[in-house]
């Protein structure tokens, strides 16, 4: 995950510095009865739910074992700079879990609590958002509308900062998003998942590299 984070940072250093823009295709499937003028403009509502804290999930980031009705989207490790997994004791280990439920999406904060290595690692959930608006009607659009891993704050974009959460309107295509509808940080340091301005994030736009 590292050497992918290097090879992203200096990708994107080199598309800011030559003007590059790169376009990818994106499945978009909001609820039938939005108009697309709505997608980029409606309200995003959110509540914290408590009822997943606690629950134990296995897999390299916390998206095994899942109880019935989560279907997995994406996750990722929460990593300092350069610095490998196996650098960090076991409880200093954390993840980004995201799935959806239905239409919603829940963000879980993950503690890995066991296991050895990610074949059989164990992850506690320690805080949880529910994003309960827009609606995603598959993974795809979600995946597309929530990103996380390779996301950054200011000019610096080798600086990635795999704590910050961001939800974009998924129908924007642009390689680099800086219009940035909602942002988080899954604050290590307090156990919760923190909202946090918008301003000056950006996130790469080019899939999930979380399993």
């Amino acid at each position: 995950m590292m050497k992918i984070k290097k090879q992203l940072s200096l990708y994107f250093k080199l598309v800011v510095l030559t003007h590059v823009s790169i376009f990818l295709p994106v499945s978009i499937a909001f609820a039938e009865e939005m108009h697309p003028i709505d997608r980029v403009n409606q309200t995003i509502k959110l509540s914290q739910n408590s009822s997943y804290i606690g629950l134990r999930l296995g897999g390299q980031y916390g998206t095994d074992n899942l109880p019935s009705g989560l279907t997995a989207v994406t996750g990722w490790a929460i990593v300092d700079g350069d610095r490998e997994i196996s650098d960090y004791a076991l409880d200093e280990i954390y993840s980004i879990a995201v799935f959806l439920e239905g239409q919603e999406l829940k963000v879980f904060l993950n503690q890995r609590i066991g296991g050895t290595d990610d074949e059989n690692a164990e992850y506690q959930v320690i805080d949880v958002l529910n994003i309960a608006e827009p609606k995603f009607q598959d993974v795809s659009v979600a995946k597309s509308a929530l990103k996380g891993l390779v996301c950054f704050q200011g000019e610096d974009l080798e600086n990635l900062d795999s704590e910050i959460i961001a939800l974009v309107n998924p129908e924007n295509t642009s390689f680099i998003i800086s219009d940035i509808k909602q942002a988080w940080r899954a604050n290590r340091d307090t156990g919760k998942i923190e909202s946090i301005s918008s301003e000056n994030i950006g996130c790469g736009n080019f899939g999930s590299f979380g399993f």
